[in-house]
């Protein structure tokens, strides 16, 4: 069980640098399970407030819970999952 919460923030901004999140998740060996992100802003950030990623074929997320987030001025997306 994880839970990431009450917390501001701020990146460099959306053009600057090569990449970068407020929160970056990455499963690597199995699947990652029960996951909490609230009460968060996550701004200005060249790649995306929250990033979600899966590294290869079979290992991703299960039960991510996402409440009263605000990101923007992000470059990307406010939220972006892939893998």
């Amino acid at each position: 069980h994880v839970v990431i919460r009450d917390l501001e923030l701020v990146g460099a901004g959306a053009r600057v640098g090569r990449s970068g999140a407020g929160i970056a998740l990455i499963a690597r060996e199995r699947r990652a399970r029960d996951i909490a992100i609230r009460d968060v802003l996550a701004r200005d950030f060249r790649g995306q407030g929250v990033r979600l990623f899966a590294e290869r074929v079979g290992v991703g997320f299960d039960d991510v819970r996402i409440t009263r987030l605000a990101a923007t001025g992000n470059g990307e997306a406010g939220v972006g999952s892939w893998g």
